[in-house]
């Protein structure tokens, strides 16, 4: 199959997002994200044919011609892809915290799986902004959240605390 440059560079930029390992997580992250079934063959020869093109003048880089020539990665084309990776991973984040809230309001999700699934979101979104993963990092954008969807805080942890107390959320 033909993949398209714009490909190649997303899935270079998921296997970056790795440690630069074809790992099977990245290889999963790069069939489901892109919806390509890439071999790891080819996804490691496309993270060769990145590290030619970030390359140092001068640095040793071997690249076939052919490959080149076929649909050539640039600097700047793997500069969007992580852009647009980071755009993607910000969105589903805001899309799953918005469905929380909606659970929680109707009652359709349990206050400790709301907080697992918040948590998981805000981790990564950490992560993917190379910030720090701890809660008291995590509260203010969390409490920003709450007050532009017009909810109360305090409200919204009491109640939390009410559920726990209850044993509604086990």
């Amino acid at each position: 199959m033909a993949y398209s440059a714009q490909h190649k560079a997303l899935a270079v930029a998921i296997v970056n997002r790795h440690g630069g390992q074809a790992s099977k997580s990245a290889m999963s992250e790069i069939h489901e994200t892109l919806g390509i079934q890439a071999s790891e063959r080819t996804v490691l020869n496309w993270l060769k044919e990145a590290q030619a093109v970030t390359a140092k003048p001068g640095a040793n880089t071997e690249i076939s011609p052919e490959k080149k020539r076929l649909r050539p990665l640039t600097s700047g084309l793997l500069q969007e892809a992580e852009g647009a990776l980071s755009d993607l991973f910000e969105r589903i984040i805001r899309l799953a915290t918005t469905r929380v809230i909606q659970g929680l309001e109707s009652g359709d999700i349990k206050g400790r799986d709301a907080m697992t699934i918040l948590g998981i979101a805000y981790d990564k979104r950490q992560v993917e902004l190379n910030l720090p993963t701890e809660i008291i990092g995590l509260l203010p954008g969390l409490i920003a959240r709450m007050e532009q969807r017009g909810l109360n805080p305090p409200d919204v942890f009491w109640k939390l605390d009410e559920k726990v107390r209850q044993g509604a959320l086990n």
